[in-house]
């Protein structure tokens, strides 16, 4: 598997994730389930539902100001890198 369909995967995986936290809380809110329930409905750890009805933010979210590119350069660095080795030109890295 190369190293960009892993990352694909992982990033996938992260949003999926994200999707069942933001279920979960939904329910907590709506008074349907406490938290100690949606920890075990959702398979989500009761520290992470806490800090998130709490105000803590997703890691990708807390951590954006430390990344050299936006979401908006890296998605373009991606597809300019994809391209290039489409057409067969390897990836370099000039130091």
């Amino acid at each position: 598997m190369g190293r960009v369909k892993a990352r694909e995967e992982a990033a996938k995986a992260r949003a999926k994730r994200e999707g069942t936290i933001k279920k979960a809380l939904d329910t907590i809110q709506a008074g349907i389930m406490s938290l100690r329930d949606a920890e075990s409905a959702f398979e989500i750890p009761y520290s992470t539902l806490r800090g998130r009805l709490l105000g803590a933010k997703p890691h990708s979210i807390a951590h954006s100001k430390q990344q050299i590119l936006t979401p908006t350069d890296e998605k373009a660095v991606v597809r300019l890198v994809t391209r290039l080795e489409n057409c067969g030109f390897p990836p370099q890295i000039e130091h």
